[in-house]
């Protein structure tokens, strides 16, 4: 690049000449280098006529690809098109399609901007901005132009729109980039109709939630809060403050949030919101009867609030979940599922339908779970909410694991971490490296695999995430067992039971017990063993899970044929021979098919419900 920009510019320069055909020289034309290929680009541009150097000054503030009829428009002189063939002949623009421009290098796009003066820049991007909104231009160009122009009047509304377009498809960063702008930019003088300054930072609040952007978003929603008078603004940004301390960890300072909101609100319908918030803070601690006792209450009480009738059925889904009540969710999801079909609730019908399809993939109803997902899937696409799209892939991702086409599993979670990447989704981000960390490691590669879950771990660990925690030590604890690596091994399954117990999912209490069974059988220890396994049955007991049923008796049934007892043991491998080949958990039952082989510790990450109680 630098030879070419060189040679051009001692052509245009004079230097190099053209005779009889062929490139020739005077020995006392001035040879000397520039320093830099920018110093080069900014010697040249000077070189050329005044007129070219203003179409290519209007080129570099439009950036990216632009129309000539768009550059002619702006530049307004009715020799325009001979212009611009002449920098096509100079290679300082070139045609990227038919209709379209680019300059020859980024870098001659980037030294015309930069040499040009501020107050010239300023002009460019106002008669850009004007001529655009004329021609109802869109909303992400004017926002540019107007805010390159320092036109708060017009840039502000703009950015506004802009950024609640992102938050419309989940680009959250996009989202918090347009709203920083916008509140750069807003002006001291109120007396413009500007969108309210406390808008803006409740919008970007929620954003830089959704990103992890903790302190950032705490910031905002207390400025916010100070700039309000009205009653129910307090409240819904005193929510806010409480869903933020939740994610947070911070319980204590989240109930006085969400008290506080309830004191406050005016209105009925955010007072049962504010219930169901409460009821999920109760949740997270484990107090399952005070999630379902005040779902129960907003049951009663709400009839004429649809939305937050649907939202306590599918809290209360959750919580039958955490219990092993499956039986129980799959019919809360499913009321839930009725009543957001009655409001045409497209959003939370794709997180009733994906709800769903969780409770049935432990009762081991896999196709009826698949078909909800897929329906569930393409609401969201519909919608246009791509990081919940992305936690739909990962359920599909989990069930395709279950069912042993690993292939496909690792397809769907690779695919839910691009995306998420793209968005900028913290939470998403670590929960697809664990999803695909743990595939990865089934299919083999115990190193790699573990290295992603740790990744993930790492990243939910530091915003403050507890959930898919304890699944995913269980997931290391199993890839130390699998490596013989025993103390290790030990470590992450006490880590994992202390998470569980936490949580108090008697669903992952029962799988760390099989699996420290599994590792007091290796050890030889046959007296742990027993205690382990028998425990991880006994709470299997009350839960209908057929699947880990299924898998603690495979391991009873090494057990048992280890203390010398093989009848017990080939009838107890029979019987959960007969759930995988009923399931299609096709890995499983050749796993199990294998003597002495050892199962499988994991289902694979589901995620947490969308949209829950939120």
């Amino acid at each position: 690049m630098f030879i070419r920009e060189l040679l051009n510019s001692w052509i245009e320069g004079g230097i190099l000449k053209r005779i009889a055909g062929r490139w020739a020289s005077d020995p006392q034309d001035d040879f000397s280098l520039p320093t830099s290929i920018k110093a080069l680009i900014a010697a040249r541009l000077d070189q050329i006529p005044r007129p070219l150097r203003e179409i290519l000054e209007v080129a570099s503030a439009l950036e990216g690809r632009f129309s000539a009829a768009l550059l002619g428009a702006i530049v307004g002189t009715p020799d325009v098109e001979t212009m611009i063939a002449e920098l096509l002949r100079r290679d300082l623009l070139r045609l990227a399609e038919e209709t379209s421009l680019i300059f020859s290098q980024s870098l001659i796009q980037e030294v015309t901007y930069q040499t040009m003066l501020l107050s010239r820049r300023r002009e460019l991007h106002q008669r850009i901005a004007s001529l655009l909104e004329a021609r109802k231009g869109d909303i992400e160009s004017l926002a540019r132009h107007y805010r390159l122009a320092e036109d708060a009047e017009h840039a502000v509304p703009y950015l506004v729109q802009a950024a609640l377009r992102a938050q419309g498809r989940a680009s959250h960063s996009s989202a918090c980039q347009f709203l920083r702008q916008a509140l750069a930019l807003y002006p001291r003088d109120t007396s413009l109709a500007l969108p309210p300054r406390s808008d803006l930072l409740r919008s970007l609040a929620d954003s830089a939630a959704v990103l992890g952007l903790y302190d950032e978003a705490l910031s905002s929603a207390r400025l916010a809060r100070d700039m309000l008078g009205d009653s129910l603004a307090i409240a819904q940004i005193e929510r806010t403050l409480g869903n933020l301390h939740e994610r947070l960890g911070d319980y204590a300072k989240a109930a006085e949030h969400y008290a506080e909101a309830a004191r406050r609100s005016p209105e009925e319908s955010l007072r049962n919101r504010v219930q169901l918030d409460l009821a999920w803070l109760a949740l997270r601690q484990g107090d399952h009867d005070a999630c379902l006792a005040a779902c129960s209450q907003v049951l009663r009480h709400a009839e004429a609030d649809v939305d937050a009738l649907g939202m306590a059925h599918s809290l209360r889904g959750v919580a039958y979940d955490r219990l092993g009540r499956w039986q129980d969710a799959s019919s809360a999801h499913r009321a839930a599922l009725n009543l957001r079909i009655r409001r045409r609730d497209r959003f939370g019908m794709a997180s009733s339908l994906n709800n769903w399809g969780m409770a049935l993939t432990e009762l081991g109803d896999w196709p009826e779970a698949e078909r909800l997902y897929n329906r569930s899937l393409k609401l969201y696409e519909r919608i246009g909410d791509p990081s919940r799209a992305s936690a739909v892939r990962n359920n599909l991702g989990d069930l395709a694991a279950r069912r042993g086409n690993l292939e496909a599993a690792e397809k769907l979670h690779r695919e839910a971490l691009s995306r998420r990447e793209k968005l900028g989704d913290r939470f998403g981000v670590g929960a697809s490296h664990c999803a695909l960390g743990w595939v990865i490691a089934l299919k083999g590669d115990l190193d790699e695999g573990g290295k992603l879950i740790r990744d993930g771990v790492a990243i939910l660990e530091a915003i403050g995430e507890r959930e898919l925690l304890a699944e995913a030590y269980q997931a290391l604890g199993r890839i130390a067992l699998e490596g013989r690596r025993y103390p290790e091994a030990e470590a992450r399954l006490a880590k994992a039971l202390g998470l569980s117990h936490f949580d108090r999912n008697p669903l992952q209490r029962a799988i760390v017990h099989r699996l420290r069974g599994q590792l007091r059988l290796e050890l030889g220890d046959m007296a742990g063993a027993r205690d382990e396994i028998m425990e991880a049955a006994r709470m299997l007991e009350g839960l209908s899970h057929p699947l880990e049923r299924a898998r603690t008796q495979v391991l009873r049934s090494r057990l048992l044929r280890a203390e010398g007892r093989c009848a017990e043991a080939t009838a107890m491998l029979s019987m959960a021979l007969m759930t995988f080949e009923r399931l299609g958990a096709h890995r499983d039952r050749a796993l199990a098919s294998l003597e002495d082989s050892p199962p499988d510790p994991l289902g694979g990450f589901a995620e947490a419900p969308g949209g829950l109680a939120r």
